[in-house]
């Protein structure tokens, strides 16, 4: 989208992502922050496993693999980018990540607001694939938005795409934008079509977040960067360059009108019976392949 005089963004990322390289992969996330501080950008928004690369369906990975290239939040690796986020004015949202909190595991999706302070926003993957439970994955509770720049964001993952509750859940919640990543030897069949179907009933924007992922300087795959606006397909990226896609601010704002408390307890209610009936859902559905 052209950048016009003035005018405020978010830049979506479609970036280069190396296996095994966290260090190599901070210092790519931080060339991007460095160039959207000179581009009204925002808030900019990292393809899914930025940092680590999306390892967990490499041969030969185990849990202890998978802990070994976890991050906590905060430590010394997102401490470091968050810096060079405030020193730069941007905000930064992580699509995913591989997070480890105590002797738990999570697929997180990671805000870190521009403003003074140590601060994280949190959302983590509900519907876990049977793989990803072996390999020690634990699921998020309920659906949560994650606020950066008085814009909400709204992130689903891989199979999640298959439950428009969830989307719905977000919705009523207050999202402006859903963001979606998926990983790329877990692609969900029909999934563009599914996501403009959705961006068109919840009139809506959605961005599938991709990337071009390399082992060491051979590129191995590409999954496309899509935006779908209310029903329509707005941009597609489907290349092994780099490409920053901008995203006008004021096409995300709405108005919102007052919420009651009686309305917020039962959106509550609502969210943790949705959740408990999804991911028994999920259960079943595992147990049964």
């Amino acid at each position: 989208m052209k950048e016009e005089p003035g005018e405020r963004y978010i830049g979506i990322v479609h970036g280069r992502i190396f296996l095994y390289a966290s260090k190599h992969n901070l210092r790519e996330a931080k060339k991007y922050i460095m160039y959207a501080a000179r581009q009204n950008i925002d808030t900019l928004i990292l393809p899914y496993t930025q940092l680590q690369g999306p390892i967990i369906y490499e041969e030969q990975v185990g849990k202890n693999t998978i802990r070994k290239n976890a991050f906590t939040i905060p430590g010394p690796l997102i401490s470091n980018l968050s810096i060079v986020a405030k020193n730069h004015g941007v905000d930064l949202l992580i699509t995913g990540l591989y997070e480890k909190a105590g002797s738990k595991l999570y697929i997180t999706g990671l805000g870190i607001p521009a403003g003074p302070g140590e601060v994280f926003y949190k959302t983590r993957k509900m519907i876990l694939s049977e793989y990803e439970k072996k390999l020690g994955f634990s699921p998020g509770k309920s659906p949560k938005l994650i606020s950066l720049s008085n814009i909400e964001y709204g992130l689903i993952y891989d199979s999640e795409i298959l439950y428009p509750e969830i989307l719905r859940l977000l919705q009523l919640m207050g999202s402006n934008i859903v963001l979606y990543g998926m990983h790329p030897n877990n692609i969900i069949p029909n999934y563009s079509i599914l996501l403009k179907t959705y961006s068109y009933i919840m009139d809506t924007i959605i961005v599938s977040v991709g990337s071009t992922v390399y082992n060491m300087d051979k590129e191995r795959y590409t999954i496309p960067t899509i935006v779908y606006s209310h029903g329509n397909k707005i941009i597609e990226h489907d290349s092994g360059e780099t490409a920053l896609i901008l995203i006008p601010r004021k096409t995300l704002v709405r108005s919102k009108g007052n919420i009651s408390e009686e309305l917020l307890n039962v959106l509550y209610r609502y969210t943790r019976l949705t959740t408990r009936i999804i991911q028994r859902i999920g259960r079943t559905e595992g147990e049964s392949t």
